[in-house]
C-alpha cells in the first residue's frame, strides 16, 4: 500500500512538472469572476422578470380581465374593430372593487381629446395603453386616480379605471 502511494505521488509530481507553471494573473481571475457575476445577475433578473410577468397575468385573469398582448403580438381581431372594454361588463361592479368600475364606460366612444377633457374634469390621469395598434409600456400598479384607454382612429375603444 505504501509503495502504491509513493508511486501515485511520483506520478503527480511528474505530471505537474510537465504542465509547467500556472499562467493565471490576478487581473484575469478578477475579470472571470466579474463576468460570472454579471451572467448570474442577468439570469436572476430575467427569472424575476418572468415570475413577475406571470403574477401580473395571473392577477389580471383572476380579476376577469383578458391578458394584454405583448408588443408585436398578432391579434385575432380585424383592424379597426373596437374591442369590448375591460370594465363594461354585464355584471354590476362590486363596491370598493379594484376592477370593473362602471364609470370608465363613459370614455368608450369618445375622441381622444374629449376623453382627456373628461379625465381632467374627474381629476384623473389619462394613460394610453395602445394607439392604432402600437402598444405603449405601462405600469400595472392599481391607481384609482388613473383611467387607462385604448385608442383606435382617434376614438377610445376600451377604458378602465385603475
Amino acid at each position: 500500500m505504501a509503495n502504491e502511494l509513493e508511486l501515485i505521488k511520483r506520478l503527480l509530481v511528474d505530471v505537474a512538472d510537465q504542465a509547467g507553471p500556472l499562467e493565471a494573473s490576478r487581473d484575469r481571475v478578477v475579470a472571470l469572476a466579474r463576468r460570472r457575476r454579471r451572467v448570474r445577475t442577468g439570469a436572476v433578473g430575467l427569472a424575476v422578470g418572468c415570475i413577475t410577468a406571470g403574477v401580473v397575468m395571473t392577477i389580471q385573469v383572476a380579476e376577469g380581465a383578458s391578458p394584454r398582448p405583448a408588443v408585436g403580438a398578432l391579434s385575432t381581431q380585424p383592424a379597426g374593430v373596437p374591442t369590448a372594454p375591460l370594465s363594461c361588463t354585464s355584471t354590476p361592479p362590486q363596491p370598493n372593487s379594484r376592477s370593473g368600475d362602471v364609470r370608465s364606460c363613459q370614455y368608450v366612444g369618445l375622441t381622444l381629446e374629449a376623453a382627456r377633457a373628461q379625465a381632467a374634469k374627474e381629476h384623473r390621469d389619462l394613460q394610453i395603453i395602445s394607439q392604432d395598434g402600437v402598444n405603449f409600456g405601462i405600469t400595472y400598479e392599481w391607481r384609482g386616480s388613473r383611467v387607462t384607454v385604448t385608442v383606435v382612429k382617434d376614438h377610445v375603444t376600451s377604458a378602465f379605471i385603475g
